[in-house]
């Protein structure tokens, strides 16, 4: 069962190799990708890893929006419709994988955690796993689909407001709502297993001191670089030194 990434600008930082390279040492993953990054880190990744690029539709939804709203709605477009044909799990480039997983979504048709502390139906994209053939990963397609050609979705989240797409409208959103319409088909792990955040303003936990994991079970970390992307960016080899990160990418042996 492979474990998904998707890559769909020009940058490739070192974080998305930590987050490809640790998820390799617990099972098999791919990446994909629109275009090819100018990075070291991702000609290093290439050769220790699976990839192939992709192309995607010229979506009407995307038009006259900006360049990190229309990257993280191709990444959704992509990430989804890979889960749907092949199964397995949803990655973000962003994170940090240090357990195996993927055996917890069992017979179930969905891997899902719980991503906030407060609220029992918030749930993480990053990390979760559809069998092959799932229902639920094929209509979330569908709907992220639907969605970047302008139409809207039914369910409890719209994917449009005031006529626009939203931010997520073609990912957590189509996500959240075909979980909760079928819930009973969904293995639901405890807040911190496959990530989650705290609501203490201090989400960046990881990358930012020495701390402790939100959960003693923790299996994949999201870094959460879209709500903080100066502090993200800045990153790296050397910065990672004396931080929660730093230790676990030594103790990965990466």
């Amino acid at each position: 069962m492979l474990m998904h990434f998707a890559t769909t600008g020009t940058k490739f930082p070192y974080s998305y190799y930590l987050g490809i390279k640790s998820a390799s040492l617990f099972g098999e993953v791919k990446l994909w990708y629109l275009t090819k990054p100018n990075s070291e880190y991702f000609d290093k990744i290439v050769k220790e890893v699976p990839s192939e690029q992709v192309s995607i539709p010229d979506f009407p939804a995307l038009k006259n929006r900006d360049e990190h709203f229309n990257l993280v709605s191709k990444f959704d477009y992509i990430i989804w419709k890979v889960v749907a044909k092949y199964g397995g799990s949803v990655m973000g480039l962003d994170s940090l994988t240090i357990k195996p997983f993927q055996n917890l979504l069992e017979d179930k048709d969905m891997l899902v955690g719980i991503d906030a502390e407060t609220v029992n139906t918030s749930y993480c994209m990053h990390g979760a796993t559809a069998k092959y053939n799932s229902k639920i990963a094929e209509k979330i397609h569908e709907d992220s689909t639907r969605a970047l050609y302008g139409e809207e979705i039914d369910g409890k989240n719209k994917a449009f407001q005031d006529g626009k797409l939203r931010f997520g409208g073609a990912g957590i959103i189509p996500f959240l709502n075909n979980v909760y319409k079928n819930v009973d088909k969904v293995r639901i792990v405890p807040f911190g297993v496959l990530g989650g955040y705290m609501h203490d303003n201090s989400p960046f936990f990881l990358y930012e001191k020495e701390g402790k994991l939100l959960s003693p079970d923790t299996r994949t970390i999201p870094f959460y670089a879209t709500w903080q992307s100066k502090k993200f960016a800045e990153i790296t080899e050397q910065s990672i030194k004396g931080t929660l990160l730093g230790r676990l990418v030594e103790e990965l042996n990466i």
